[in-house]
């Protein structure tokens, strides 16, 4: 996963979303995995598509 840190607003929604994989830190979105498997990456796609800065994505 890539999270732009330059355009993370730290709003918090992933984390919200989604908190077992994100979580904000010092106003910053942290991805918490290190592999992403099929299910986590269905699970991202609408998280992906609601930043509302798209500062998150797929390297």
């Amino acid at each position: 996963i890539d999270i732009k840190e330059q355009y993370c607003i730290g709003c918090g929604l992933c984390e919200k979303l989604l908190p077992r994989h994100f979580e904000v830190i010092d106003k910053k979105a942290k991805w918490k995995e290190s592999i992403l498997n099929d299910v986590q990456i269905d699970e991202l796609k609408p998280v992906i598509a609601k930043c509302p800065v798209k500062a998150i994505g797929f390297k």
